[in-house]
C-alpha cells in the first residue's frame, strides 16, 4: 500500500492528509483527459471534474457509469478537501465553490463513495468501491472514527480521515450516520439548506442528482 502525505491550507490552518491507494489498482487514470474541464487536487493526486455528470442514476449505477469511463466517485474526505481547495482558490475556483454550496434554487445534488453498514452492533463506513467480478465492492471497510453523531451545522476544516466532521461550525448542515444498513453519502443543496447527508437510500435517483468524476494523475 502506498501512502502520500500532503497538506491543505485554509485560512492559515495546515492539516496533514493521508491518501491510500489500493495496491495494483489501474483504473481511474488521467490518460486522454480533457484538462479544461478538471481541477487538479495535489494532496490526493486527483483530477476532479468541474461539473457533475451521470444524472438520474442511483448510487450503484453512478459508480458503474464512472468506471466505464475509467473514472471514479469522490469519497467524502476528498470532497471536503476539494471544497477547501476551491474556497481558497482564484475567481474561477470560488465560483465553482459557490455553485456547489450556495443555498438557492435550482437544487444541486451529488453522490459520494461511502456507505454505512452495521457489523456486530458497530457502525462501519465502506468506501473506495471497485467492480470486482461484476459486483461493486469496497476496498476499505472501517469502524467509524470519532466524529459528530448528531445533526448540526459543521466546520469544513474539521473533517476527519474518513470524511466526517468532528466540530460544529457554520459552513453547511450535516445529517449524521444512523445505525441502518442501507444508507450512503450525498451532498444536497436547495433554497432551504446545503447539507452533507449520510442517510440517503442508494436506490434513489432524480434528474438533479449527479456525480463528480475523479481520475488519478498518471
Amino acid at each position: 500500500m502506498t501512502r502520500i502525505i500532503s497538506a491543505v491550507n485554509d485560512e492559515g490552518l495546515r492539516r496533514s492528509i493521508e491518501l491510500e491507494h489500493v495496491k495494483g489498482f489501474s483504473g481511474a487514470r488521467s490518460k486522454d483527459l480533457d484538462y479544461e474541464n478538471y481541477i487538479f487536487m495535489p494532496q490526493h493526486n486527483l483530477y476532479v471534474a468541474k461539473k457533475r455528470s451521470h444524472f438520474e442514476k442511483n448510487w450503484y449505477d453512478a459508480h458503474r457509469g464512472l468506471h466505464k469511463e475509467n473514472a471514479r466517485m469522490l469519497t467524502p474526505r476528498e470532497f471536503a478537501d476539494f471544497l477547501l481547495l476551491l474556497r481558497n482558490g482564484n475567481d474561477e475556483f470560488q465560483k465553482i465553490y459557490k455553485d456547489i454550496t450556495e443555498v438557492r434554487e435550482p437544487r444541486r445534488v451529488e453522490w459520494f463513495d461511502a456507505d454505512l453498514k452495521v457489523v456486530n452492533d458497530v457502525l462501519y463506513i465502506n468506501y473506495n468501491h471497485r467492480i470486482v467480478n461484476g459486483n461493486l465492492q469496497p476496498q476499505n471497510s472501517e469502524p467509524l472514527e470519532t466524529c459528530l453523531m448528531k445533526d448540526c451545522n459543521v466546520d469544513l476544516t474539521s473533517f476527519n480521515r474518513q470524511g466526517l466532521p468532528i466540530r460544529e461550525g457554520v459552513d453547511f448542515k450535516y445529517w449524521s450516520p444512523k445505525p441502518v444498513n442501507n444508507s450512503v453519502a450525498w451532498f444536497f443543496v436547495n433554497s432551504d439548506w446545503a447539507v452533507l447527508d449520510y442517510g440517503r437510500d442508494p436506490r434513489y435517483s432524480n434528474y438533479e442528482l449527479g456525480v463528480r468524476a475523479a481520475k488519478i494523475k498518471e
